[in-house]
């Protein structure tokens, strides 16, 4: 750990970044190559055209797995009728959900900000068909509220998602403390309202320009907790 929150004082609210905060990806799984065979398409290639639709997804602005994988389809120039997008997604969807991991010490972080008293939220830049991963791995029950940035198009570090859900759990910006892996710049984000802010070393390709806003480095959500309480 590095820094420490002694001086800040109790916040009455902390919220936490998902993907790679509280629960992980594996990317190289096998539903983006399954999916790609299953459609007749490179793995490369359709890995690329889907990840190019990530903001669109994120903004809320494609609404499905099925309408983002039909999309990526037509970026890869190959043509699929709908029903057969929507066929291979159903049969290969279990794939994405099972190659999504949750950190052992979430649930029992979460757990000890609540009995201390503490709101607590999620805030994440994700796709319509992360709310399922959300609610399968159990941490929105943990949580005073939740939101993800398709559900209201803003995505960190926009000001509007912050605001956004600093009201759902009943705090100001000032009040509250950002966790997170620092993807997306939401560190300088939340900063930028007027939170302090926890980065979560897990040592990835942004980790290091996420540093200079971060008031406390650490390396697990666990350490977060202790030095929030």
């Amino acid at each position: 750990m590095i820094g420490h929150f002694n001086s800040l004082g109790q916040p009455r609210g902390v919220i936490f970044d998902l993907f790679f905060t509280l629960l992980k990806e594996d990317f190289t799984g096998p539903f983006y190559r399954t999916m790609a065979r299953d459609l007749g398409i490179d793995a490369g290639t359709f890995l690329a055209a889907f990840r190019s639709l990530s903001r669109s997804s994120m903004l809320g602005e494609i609404s499905s797995m099925e309408e983002r994988v039909w999309k990526t389809t037509r970026l890869c120039d190959v043509e699929r009728d709908r029903d057969v997008v929507r066929e291979v997604v159903a049969r290969n969807i279990e794939l994405f959900y099972s190659a999504i991991e949750v950190y052992n010490d979430s649930a029992s972080a979460l757990i000890r900000l609540r009995k201390g008293g503490i709101a607590t939220g999620i805030a994440s830049n994700a796709s319509a068909h992360s709310k399922a991963v959300l609610r399968r791995s159990g941490l929105d029950e943990l949580v005073t509220a939740s939101v993800l940035s398709y559900e209201v198009r803003s995505m960190k570090p926009e000001p509007a998602i912050y605001e956004h859900i600093c009201k759902m759990i009943g705090v100001t910006p000032a009040n509250c403390v950002f966790v997170g892996d620092g993807g997306d710049r939401e560190l300088e984000g939340a900063r930028a309202l007027g939170m302090k802010t926890i980065l979560i070393d897990r040592d990835l390709s942004h980790t290091d320009a996420a540093r200079p806003f971060a008031d406390l480095c650490v390396r697990s959500v666990a350490e977060a907790v202790d030095a929030l309480l």
